[in-house]
């Protein structure tokens, strides 16, 4: 680690070091960082529920979960759901899906996914 690396890791905040940290495990777990995705794409993607939106929209329930993985975020959308129990803030899980860009967010409808016990956690 060079000087300039040390002297950025000292002055950095503590948010700053959890998402670097996130970084290098969605890395290490061979999953894509969501900074690098384009829309169409399908990918694997591995992060922690920021926050959890329900929409009772139209008639047809939409179950909103924010995943971040130190890089940016993207928006799960479950149709037709509720709720998802074992999907709470702060949760780590890997999703699999096409991203598509929905209002300039990107966006994955209806992704595989799999909750992460903590002891796997990135």
């Amino acid at each position: 680690m060079g000087v300039r690396e040390w002297v950025n890791k000292f002055t950095a905040g503590s948010a700053e070091l959890d998402a670097a940290e996130l970084r290098d495990g969605v890395l290490s777990a061979g999953a894509d960082p969501i900074c690098e995705l384009e829309s169409g794409q399908i990918t694997t993607l591995t992060g922690i529920v920021n926050s959890l939106i329900f929409r009772p929209e139209n008639a047809v329930p939409v179950f909103e979960v924010e995943l971040f993985d130190g890089s940016g975020t993207v928006i799960l959308k479950f149709m037709g759901r509720r709720q998802i129990r074992g999907i709470v803030p702060g949760t780590s899980m890997v999703v699999t899906g096409r991203i598509v860009r929905c209002d300039s967010i990107m966006t994955m409808f209806n992704p595989e996914y799999r909750l992460l016990p903590r002891a796997e956690a990135i």
